[in-house]
């Protein structure tokens, strides 16, 4: 079977002020994703996607952990909307 997923993609973070980075973890991710900055605040959502595009989770952002159980092994972009209406993208490989 061949891994057509990269260890890591670089996404456009503009909006991201290199001073505060947003960190998800772990990276390969299992049954959960762990996300940290003090800028994604209480109203922060996320978007998880295939890299076809395709919606495969969406919603709040509770105390920072995305629960990811029940998803396929794969590549998956992640996209965070912080409160401030900002957003960063960040590929995700799920653990094999």
């Amino acid at each position: 079977m061949w891994n057509l997923c990269p260890a890591a993609i670089s996404l456009p973070t503009a909006e991201v002020a290199p001073t505060d980075p947003i960190r998800v973890a772990p990276n390969p991710f299992d049954d959960r994703i762990t996300i940290t900055s003090r800028d994604v605040g209480t109203n922060a959502r996320y978007q998880l996607f295939t890299l076809s595009g395709t919606l495969v989770l969406s919603g709040a952002l509770h105390y920072g952990t995305i629960d990811t159980q029940g998803i396929r092994a794969g590549c998956y972009v992640l996209d965070i909307h912080k409160a401030d209406g900002g957003s960063l993208g960040r590929a995700l490989v799920m653990k094999m």
